[in-house]
């Protein structure tokens, strides 16, 4: 991702050191948030695009509302 800055979020210590070494083994840079995507507190308008894989399933209808609305806003 030639250009671009990413910005990796987990609750997960683990998680996060395997996507660094996947990030070093790539050349690629990147930042890497320990934090629950339900209480993120990234200021609005940040990224250009959010993505999630794997996650919003796992929650309750209302964390969804609130997790889809951090990634939007």
């Amino acid at each position: 991702m030639e250009g671009a800055h990413v910005t990796l979020v987990d609750y997960s210590e683990k998680a996060l050191e395997n996507s660094r070494l996947a990030f070093q083994q790539a050349n690629c840079d990147g930042t890497f948030v320990l934090s629950d995507i339900r209480r993120l507190q990234a200021p609005n308008n940040q990224y250009d695009l959010t993505w999630n894989a794997g996650v919003i399933e796992h929650f309750t209808f209302d964390e969804k509302v609130t997790i889809l609305k951090e990634m939007v806003v």
